[in-house]
């Protein structure tokens, strides 16, 4: 068996199963010079899966007996490369189109992490633990006064995920 790979086209791309196919995968329609238009799948390393774009295309490559054939890398020219330094690396999504960044995880070399660009900031300390201390020197104040004390609960924005945007 010779291995053959071809660049091709990738016309559209959902998730589904063809009948020769071991379970639910990204499926892609291909087109190649000379009319070998088809859908195969994208084999994507571990921990890493991504839809790509319309108008991407792909190196497709036979694998098994050669009735089957599968997209390994995908590229995108509609999109410009982002800005990393050597031993950077970079995870995004893309609008339907693929022209337009739409969300990033840089893992920069010196071993942070840059979510959707460096303009915005996170709160990195126990904000939970500092409102409560807040609330008890308020309190602690209010009632030296002669006043009423106030609470504050903001269990609500505990979360385990992290997004921004706004």
């Amino acid at each position: 068996m010779s291995l053959y790979a071809r660049m091709v086209k990738l016309q559209s791309a959902r998730i589904g199963q063809r009948p020769d196919s071991r379970g639910q995968a990204i499926l892609v329609t291909t087109s190649a010079e000379k009319g070998n238009d088809g859908q195969t799948e994208v084999w994507q390393g571990p921990g890493v899966m991504g839809v790509p774009p319309d108008v991407a295309y792909g190196i497709l490559l036979p694998a098994g007996s050669g009735s089957f054939d599968a997209v390994v890398a995908v590229q995108n020219y509609a999109l410009a490369p982002p800005s990393l330094a050597k031993g950077e690396a970079m995870t995004y999504s893309t609008d339907a189109a693929g022209s337009l960044l739409k969300a990033s995880i840089k893992h920069r070399s010196d071993g942070s992490l840059e979510l959707n660009g460096n303009s915005k900031r996170l709160v990195t300390n126990d904000l939970v633990g500092i409102l409560a201390t807040f609330i008890t020197a308020l309190n602690a104040s209010l009632l030296a006064a002669g006043g009423t004390t106030v609470s504050l609960d903001i269990s609500s924005a505990i979360t385990t995920t992290v997004k921004t945007g706004g």
